[in-house]
């Protein structure tokens, strides 16, 4: 016993039996009119009694060529979209890391102007500090080789006194 073929996919539509477009009387099956069809010579006629179809016609609906040329149209374009899908795709994600890439390189580069921008305010800070140093040590020293006011008024004391040396103005 051979295992029952496996239920149709949800949507599918039976193609149409060939034996259907038939005559009943030529398939030998019973009509409701009655009696079963026979497939002798009488049947036969019958069927091809039909005049033939004038030139250039083409059925409707079509046959198995028209279904064949239809399932091979809609499988080329389900292929067609599917190329285009995945050509969208690759473009996306290579557009995706060029930004990533240019992101990094950008983040980078702000760092390094970052760190450089420090290392020039460093530099600054220590030539400010050195010159301050200096300047203070020059003011300190001219403050250490200037007199002092008590010094200054003592020598101008001193000089405007009269000469208390000997044979000086006071003992004249």
């Amino acid at each position: 016993a051979a295992a029952p073929p496996p239920p149709p996919p949800p949507g599918f539509v039976p193609a149409k039996d060939p034996a259907s477009r038939l005559p009943p009387s030529a398939t030998g099956k019973i009509t409701p009119g009655g009696g079963g069809g026979t497939n002798d010579a009488s049947a036969s006629a019958s069927a091809s009694a039909l005049p033939p179809p004038p030139p250039g016609f083409e059925p409707r609906g079509g046959g198995d060529e028209a279904t064949r040329a239809a399932r091979d149209e809609k499988k080329r374009k389900r292929e067609e979209d599917r190329r285009a899908h995945a050509l969208r795709e690759k473009e996306r994600s290579e557009r995706e890391e060029r930004a990533r890439a240019d992101r990094a390189y950008r983040d980078r580069l702000h760092r390094w102007e970052r760190e450089e921008t420090e290392r020039e305010r460093a530099r600054r800070r220590r030539a400010d500090k050195k010159r301050d140093a200096e300047r203070d040590r020059d003011a300190a020293l001219e403050a250490d080789l200037r007199p002092e006011p008590e010094e200054v008024e003592a020598e101008c004391a001193v000089a405007t006194a009269p000469d208390a040396r000997p044979g000086g103005a006071l003992e004249r």
